[in-house]
């Protein structure tokens, strides 16, 4: 009993530092912390879904089992990246109204990400079929997280940025100046 308390403490915080490095990488790609925070949200209700489903169906948290979780992560936020991503393109670069910009959003992206959708969950899906137990296991598991994410992307996120109108959707990124330009702004100056 003490060993699996050991295990699951130690898969916890590594689940916990993976998501919040996910979170720190999105929040420096958007420029914005907030927009990391979205991004995480429909990977970590995925995460709950899995380990409910873990759960209820008695599967043990084991090395296996524990895998899942990283590629989950990695595979999972892809969809969340694109929706903010799109959504941020949508409102404010094209600066079109909210109701236009998802309109423009789901027919779109959306149709991207559901074909990303079924390449990734059939093609972990496809383990399901295979002979050793654990391989079937992580397969549907993995299989169930990507779907997770994507629902989570296509609805309960962009129903947050509805309801909660973030400030990274509306104001304009502080784009980082070249190095280049200041260094020939340099020279010029130490030349004249």
């Amino acid at each position: 009993m003490d060993r699996q308390l050991r295990q699951i403490t130690f898969h916890g915080n590594g689940l916990c530092i993976a998501i919040a490095i996910v979170m720190l990488i999105a929040a420096l790609s958007f420029r914005f912390f907030w927009a990391g925070v979205f991004t995480v949200i429909p990977v970590m209700i995925s995460l709950l879904m899995i380990y409910a489903v873990m759960g209820g169906w008695s599967i043990n948290l084991d090395i296996g089992t524990t895998m899942f979780a990283a590629i989950a992560i990695g595979v999972g936020v892809d969809f969340a990246v694109h929706t903010v991503d799109r959504l941020i393109y949508f409102i404010r670069d094209l600066k079109m109204p909210i109701r236009e910009a998802y309109d423009a959003f789901y027919t779109s992206t959306g149709r991207a990400l559901l074909f990303n959708l079924l390449s990734l969950a059939l093609g972990f899906g496809v383990l399901i079929t295979s002979s050793v137990p654990p391989l079937q296991t992580f397969g549907a598991l993995v299989a169930l997280a990507v779907s997770m994410s994507f629902i989570g992307s296509m609805t309960i996120l962009p129903a947050i940025i509805w309801l909660v109108k973030p400030v990274f959707l509306f104001k304009e990124r502080k784009e980082p100046q070249a190095l280049t330009v200041e260094m020939s702004q340099s020279n010029k100056r130490q030349s004249a």
